[in-house]
């Protein structure tokens, strides 16, 4: 476990250390991630730091300018670039250090996989898919709209609803000959 201390932006780290996961560098960090046995966290000028078991290059974070880092589960570990790119490294058992390509906004990682939220709010998950981690739900598939909109907002097509109603380009509890009703 690890935290940020809000004061001064140092890191704080407790529980196992067997592989010094829990020894983290001195310095300011915004945010810090956990993984299984190492950590990685994102310093205040935007470069990462991690520390830990290093037998893969999970701990090894790559050089440049990022807005956040993930310490994936187990051996590998990813950042979201300042250029909204992402970059993963460490042990590739499952295709996990390779994320798809395009602009993202947020990052997030399990044990074996990583799933990320394009800026456009889709959402692309890699790595291992033994528990079904990358079968998406259709609403958050690439290609369809991830944020289902409200009964009175403006649509282009009934997956786009809340309600799966789009009817003469607005959201509606039901539809009835292109038309709202209800």
């Amino acid at each position: 476990n690890c935290g940020v201390r809000a004061s001064d932006g140092a890191l704080l780290c407790w529980g196992r250390d067997n592989a010094g996961q829990s020894a983290p560098p001195s310095g300011a960090f915004s945010s810090v991630s956990a993984g299984v046995y190492h950590s990685c966290g994102l310093k205040s000028d935007g470069t990462v730091a991690c520390w830990g078991r290093d037998t893969y290059g999970q701990a090894t974070a790559p050089a440049g300018s990022f807005l956040s880092v993930v310490a994936g589960g187990n051996e590998f570990s990813c950042a979201l670039g300042s250029d909204n790119q992402l970059t993963c490294w460490g042990r590739n058992n499952n295709g996990e250090t390779e994320p798809p390509a395009g602009d993202f906004s947020a990052l997030a990682a399990g044990f074996w996989h990583a799933c990320a939220v394009y800026t456009d709010n889709k959402v692309a998950c890699w790595g291992s898919n033994n528990f079904g981690q990358q079968d998406l739900p259709a609403a958050y598939a690439p290609g369809t709209c991830s944020i289902k909109l409200r009964t009175g907002s403006s649509c282009n097509n009934s997956p786009e609803c809340a309600s799966g109603f789009c009817a003469d380009g607005v959201c509606c509890e039901s539809g009835c000959d292109g038309l709202c009703n209800g």
